[in-house]
């Protein structure tokens, strides 16, 4: 999941180079056929394999305790780790709603079409996000989740280390810092793009064009 997080990032950041680039990657991953449906279905088991063993360790933790704590005052966990279950679930449902805008193309900007320079007519993605951002509303949603995705990356990336038996008092402080820089840059990657659309920085390709002829 961190690797397809990483690709899914790089891939994103096209959309800087313009329509042609973030255009001709999407037609890529189409050519991919097989391979990526095959990617998504290992990630898709990867993902449920996830959900559904987060949601027995949380169970098993409540179940651990017969009687319930009168006072909770963490002593070593983080907000990223008490916050893991509800980011989570957060991070599910804003999915759902990514993948019906960008994927299912429920809207009705999602058919629009851009021709590369090579003739080739393919689906335009970059008009899709560009417009998708341009509503405040889902963007506003995009950050707040992206911000719990930062959340989580940088207690699951940390605990995975933890979880394998690969920790020590050398090892485990420098997990953690990388733990927190990777969480940042793929968090901050993914905001920048809504921040750049509504900022004007990512323009609207007949934008781009009217500055050409100029």
């Amino acid at each position: 999941m961190y690797g397809w997080l990483i690709g899914h990032l790089l891939g994103n950041l096209l959309m800087y180079n313009g329509p042609e680039a973030i255009n001709e990657y999407g037609q890529f991953l189409v050519d991919l056929g097989g391979g990526l449906v095959a990617t998504r279905f290992v990630l898709l088991v990867a993902v449920l394999v996830h959900i559904i063993l987060t949601i027995s360790l949380t169970l098993r933790n409540k179940a651990s305790r017969e009687v319930r704590y009168k006072k909770y005052t963490p002593k070593a966990s983080t907000i990223s780790s008490r916050w893991m279950a509800t980011a989570g679930i957060t991070i599910l449902l804003f999915v759902i709603l990514h993948l019906a805008h960008f994927t299912w193309r429920v809207l009705p900007v999602s058919d629009m079409n851009y021709t590369l320079m090579d003739g080739r007519v393919v689906h335009d993605i970059y008009t899709m996000v560009v417009a998708g951002f341009q509503d405040p509303l889902y963007s506003v949603i995009y950050i707040l989740a992206m911000l719990g995705l930062g959340l989580h990356l940088k207690h699951g990336f940390q605990s995975l280390f933890q979880t394998l038996g690969f920790h020590g008092p050398k090892l485990t402080p420098n997990v953690k810092k990388f733990s927190v820089a990777l969480a940042l840059i793929i968090t901050l990657g993914f905001i920048s793009i809504p921040l750049s659309v509504m900022a004007g920085v990512i323009k609207p390709i007949e934008s781009i064009a009217t500055a050409l002829i100029k």
